[in-house]
């Protein structure tokens, strides 16, 4: 049997070639295609379901951040580091919030305040 096998890795192809040398090229470059795979493109498998919604949240976070920070001038950019940036995006948020907590009181005396609703 070893001598069948030994055989045929030692059959010559038609590249000359040796299939045992064949065999080599193919699965090294198997083998290399799979490291480049890996080595340029990251893989991450989160393990649990906290890890996968964390690491949606810490994304989402990030946009929102890296929109705020676009809507800033870039000679203000430049004298921030990131904790005064963090300040400065935090106090826009603030101000966003209670501009629309009024926008919603607002809205809601409008409904209440209107006869149109009272008939309705």
């Amino acid at each position: 049997m070893d001598q069948d096998a030994e055989a045929i890795l030692e059959h010559e192809t038609s590249l000359g070639l040796r299939v045992w040398q064949l065999m080599f090229i193919c699965l090294g470059s198997v083998l290399a295609v799979v490291v480049m795979l890996c080595c340029c493109i990251r893989f991450r498998i989160p393990r649990t379901k906290q890890d996968i919604e964390a690491d949606y949240r810490r994304k989402r976070l990030t946009r929102k951040f890296r929109e705020r920070l676009d809507c800033m001038n870039n000679t203000e950019i430049d004298e921030m580091d990131l904790l005064k940036a963090l300040d400065r995006v935090r106090q826009q948020c603030l101000v966003e919030a209670q501009k629309s907590s009024r926008n919603e009181v607002v809205v809601n005396f409008e409904y209440h305040d209107g006869d149109v609703f009272k008939s309705a």
